[in-house]
């Protein structure tokens, strides 16, 4: 995909072109302002520093590396990245399965 291309992808929210104010949700390109007013965005919990996708829980990997879990690292199911911001009050509601 080219940058014009990237240019001229179609907002979900609003149908509108996406020149500006990008956010990325489950791969998809959305206006932040569109994405934000959705109930999708409340879900959100996190936004991956590497592939820029805001996640849900559900997109959020817990990897461990003993049967113990207590080395243990979270993970964006998306690109596999450990670079990962909780939003402001939403590291708590994190949940494992």
């Amino acid at each position: 995909m080219t940058a014009v291309q990237q240019l001229n992808d179609e907002c979900p929210g609003c149908g509108l072109p996406i020149q500006r104010n990008t956010a990325l949700f489950e791969g998809q390109r959305w206006h932040y302002g569109c994405l934000k007013n959705t109930e999708q965005f409340a879900k959100v919990v996190a936004i991956c520093q590497d592939c820029m996708n805001y996640l849900m829980n559900s997109q959020i990997v817990r990897v461990s590396y003993d049967e113990s879990r207590a080395d243990s690292t979270r993970q964006c199911s998306l690109c596999g990245s450990t670079h990962l911001g909780f939003l402001r009050g939403k590291s708590d509601e994190v949940q494992w399965e």
